[in-house]
C-alpha cells in the first residue's frame, strides 16, 4: 500500500486515463506492469476457483467457476453499457426521444381518431391522421421532442472504481487471495481519500 502511495505521488504518474495518448514512457511502464500484476492475480484466483470445485467442496459440479468467471467479465460490461447509455441520454436524449416517439404514436393516433369521429370520417382528416402517423413512424422530429442538454458529458472511470469491483473476486481463504484483497481494498481506499 505504501509503495502504491509513493508511485501515485511521482510527477510523471499523475495522469488520467483519458489522456493516455500523452503519457510519458515511465507512466506506460507503470501501467503495463500494473496490468500484468492484475492479470497474474486474476489467473491465480481463477485457479483457486477451479480448486474450489474439486469433489467434496461446495460447487464441485463446476457451477462456481462458471459463475466466477462470467461475473468477472459480465459485471464490468454491464457497468460500461450503463455508463454509455447514461452519456448518450445526457448528450443526445437518446432514451427520452425513443420514449417520446413511442408514446406520441398512440397520443396522436388517439387524437386523430377522436377528430375523425367528431367530423364523421371526413376524408381530409383521415389523410391527416395517416400523415401524422407516418411522420412519427419515420422518425421526423416534432417541436415537442426532447432536446439534448446544454452540457456534454463523458465517462471517466477512476482507479478506485476498478479496484472496488476487483475486491469482490479476492474472497478465497488463501494467503495470496488475502494479500490481493488487501491490496485492492487499499488502492480503493486510497482512491476514495485522495
Amino acid at each position: 500500500m505504501y509503495a502504491f502511495g509513493r508511485i501515485a505521488e511521482l510527477s510523471f504518474a499523475k495522469q488520467s486515463l483519458p489522456t493516455w495518448r500523452n503519457w510519458p514512457i515511465q507512466m506506460w511502464i507503470i501501467f503495463i506492469t500494473a496490468i500484468l500484476i492484475i492479470l497474474a492475480f486474476a489467473g491465480y484466483h481463477i485457479y483457486l476457483g477451479v480448486l474450489f470445485t474439486e469433489p467434496g467442496q461446495l460447487g464441485h459440479d463446476g457451477t462456481f467457476v462458471a459463475w466466477y468467471i462470467c461475473c468477472f467479465f459480465i459485471i464490468p460490461v454491464i457497468l460500461i453499457l450503463l455508463g454509455t447509455l447514461a452519456v448518450r441520454e445526457q448528450n443526445e436524449r437518446f432514451i427520452s426521444k425513443k420514449w417520446y416517439k413511442f408514446t406520441s404514436i398512440f397520443k396522436k393516433k388517439k387524437k386523430a381518431d377522436a377528430e375523425a369521429q367528431s367530423n364523421n370520417g371526413n376524408a381530409e382528416n383521415t389523410e391527416n391522421t395517416e400523415q401524422v402517423a407516418n411522420q412519427v413512424a419515420n422518425g421526423e422530429e416534432t417541436k415537442d421532442e426532447p432536446q439534448p442538454y446544454s452540457k456534454r458529458v463523458s465517462v471517466h472511470i477512476h482507479h478506485w472504481q476498478i479496484f472496488y469491483v476487483l475486491a469482490f473476486f479476492t474472497r478465497f481463504d488463501d494467503p495470496v487471495s488475502r494479500v490481493a484483497g488487501g491490496i485492492v481494498l487499499g488502492i480503493y481506499t486510497q482512491g476514495m481519500i485522495a
